[in-house]
């Protein structure tokens, strides 16, 4: 990993100790700020949007969807409204697990 000879994948690392990630992932990261091997040509990716948004959750469209009304904007139409999807966030399934439906 730390000469770019590879890439760590999230699905194997969940096979791992969680004792042997961190080193690993220190060792890709190392590889990606040299560029070395597959990662001759990484550039970091460049956030796009807000990365913090203070306001008012207007609806909640799914388990990791909201629409978000910022502070300081009247509400008088859906285009004020901020699409907000969540991250890393596992929606739970439709359905009432205990029925079994």
């Amino acid at each position: 990993l730390k000469n770019g000879l590879a890439k760590m994948t999230d699905w194997s690392v969940r096979m791992m100790s969680p004792a042997d990630v961190p080193a690993l992932r220190i060792a890709e990261n190392a590889a990606k700020r040299a560029n070395v091997g597959v990662w001759h040509s990484y550039t970091a990716p460049k956030v796009s949007g807000a990365s913090e948004v203070n306001g008012l959750v207007v609806e909640v469209l799914t388990g990791d969807t909201l629409n978000v009304l910022p502070d300081g904007v009247a509400y008088d139409s859906e285009d004020k409204l901020m699409k907000v999807s969540l991250a890393s966030i596992r929606a739970p399934r439709v359905g009432n697990e205990r029925v079994g439906r």
